[in-house]
């Protein structure tokens, strides 16, 4: 095995036992992704758990669009402190509504992106008192402090390697 691809594996590996940390913390700090919805009737995981791309080009982030059109919505925010680009595309089907996301951040000099996706119940399906608490659901599930913390343990993980972007996935 050649040293470039030791390193790449090496890179992943580490973010999978971030991630395992993650998912293992009190419930406390952070839901674990069996957590996250666990419970939830009007929520479900597509994707799951959340791709990680790294790419070697410098993190920027160009907001534009809104998430119902075809290229979605991207917006720079700051979550905890860290700053991210983020992407949420959104389609509707009959009786859901899917969302993509991508979580774009600074990573050892390149990009890393974390991507999944969720399905939503309409919750227009609903009489009450279902449809109040199909709402409610949607209202209050947010993925940001999840992914934030997913994020900052694979740069943990990065910064405590000789992680070279420059020859990550040669």
């Amino acid at each position: 095995m050649n040293k470039n691809l030791g390193i790449a594996v090496f890179v992943l590996l580490l973010a999978g036992l971030g991630l395992y940390f993650i998912l293992s913390r009190p419930a406390s700090q952070v839901k674990s992704s069996t957590e996250l919805l666990s419970g939830a009737r009007y929520i479900y995981q597509i994707d799951w758990p959340p791709e990680t791309q790294i790419i070697n080009k410098p993190f920027a982030c160009t907001q534009a669009g809104i998430p119902t059109e075809r290229a979605g919505g991207t917006t720079l925010q700051m979550i905890n402190g860290h700053t991210y680009c983020v992407t949420e595309v959104v389609e509707g089907t009959a009786g859901s509504i899917y969302k993509q996301y991508a979580y774009a951040f600074p990573l050892a000099g390149g990009t890393a992106i974390l991507t999944f996706s969720l399905r939503f119940i309409q919750c227009e399906n609903y009489n009450e008192p279902e449809k109040s608490e199909c709402e409610a659901e949607h209202t209050e599930l947010s993925m940001d402090n999840f992914i934030d913390i997913a994020a900052q343990n694979l740069k943990a993980a990065v910064d405590t390697e000789s992680f070279d972007i420059n020859n990550y996935g040669k």
